[in-house]
């Protein structure tokens, strides 16, 4: 049996965006890698699905390769309530 890992893709008339745990990007060292294209709120990240959405799925698939990524399709017929949250603001620190 595989184990699955389940993710809501959230998509409205114009875009979409798949929501994952904020820490999650930290734990698979992506969290400087996603674009400002993208959402927060407190704790979850709304990535865009054009790029950062690769680039998470991607990095997942890398340090999970026994788990199946399973997305549950959210579609509303309006602006989604993610157009209203905080850009994703991560840049990488100085050193």
């Amino acid at each position: 049996m595989t184990d699955k890992a389940t993710f809501k893709y959230i998509q409205d008339p114009g875009h979409g965006w798949l929501e994952v745990p904020r820490n999650l990007l930290t734990k698979l060292g992506i969290e400087y890698d996603i674009s400002s294209f993208s959402y927060i709120d407190r704790s979850r990240a709304y990535l865009e699905e054009d790029c950062d959405m690769t680039v998470f799925i991607e990095a997942f698939e890398k340090h999970k390769p026994d788990v199946e990524i399973v997305l549950v399709e959210v579609y509303v017929n309006h602006d989604s309530f993610i157009r209203n949250l905080l850009r994703y603001p991560m840049t990488r620190p100085e050193l």
